[in-house]
């Protein structure tokens, strides 16, 4: 971190901006810190990040995985009035 002019809050503020994937050019107008030298920190901070990982070998022989399953437009019966939008005709429906 040597040569940083910034304080510690807009540190703070990039830092959190990059691990939140937002764009320089986003971090830039709203810091207004000139994009240059924040492209410049930002390969910096990537590249300590990418060389400091952590290598070592999850713990446990069982790993356990949240999966999720997108079926866009497999969803319900298809209806013929346009007029009568599946929102419009749910809220109809009789008990």
């Amino acid at each position: 971190m040597q040569g940083v002019y910034y304080s510690c809050i807009v540190i703070i503020l990039i830092l959190r901006g990059i691990s939140q994937g937002k764009s320089t050019l986003h971090l830039h107008k709203e810091l207004s810190i000139n994009y240059k030298n924040l492209l410049n920190w930002r390969h910096k901070f990537q590249e300590f990040a990418f060389e400091n990982r952590d290598y070592s070998m999850l713990k446990g022989k069982v790993i356990e995985s949240d999966e999720t399953f997108i079926n866009a437009g497999e969803k319900g019966k298809k209806h013929l009035d346009p007029a009568a939008p599946p929102r419009v005709r749910a809220n109809k429906k009789k008990e």
